[in-house]
């Protein structure tokens, strides 16, 4: 009974990773999001040459390590990505 009441307390902890870009300047389609794993391409609108800029915003994933796969193109250059963890006040 109390593996059990620790299982549920661990599901119900844990809160749905949201994937979005929905402020100015974000340019994403999440394809899907698999537990941990997050599936997603560019969202070119109506450009006909892949952007090498481009944003989105990750909700819920605080204590998680999500891998996220780019299904269309090589989206991460050479430098890596760039990240902000304090609402895009400082990046890294």
């Amino acid at each position: 009974m109390v593996h059990l009441l620790a299982a549920l307390l661990l599901c119900l902890s844990q809160e749905e990773i949201q994937v979005d870009a929905d402020f100015p300047g974000g340019n994403v389609i999440v394809d899907k999001i698999d537990g941990d794993t997050v599936s997603v391409h560019q969202d070119l609108r109506d450009t006909g040459t892949k952007w090498f800029y481009w944003q989105f915003r990750v909700r819920g994933a605080q204590g998680r390590r999500l891998t996220f796969q780019f299904t269309t193109t090589d989206a991460v250059g050479v430098l890596g990505p760039a990240m902000s963890l304090d609402g895009g006040d400082s990046w890294n």
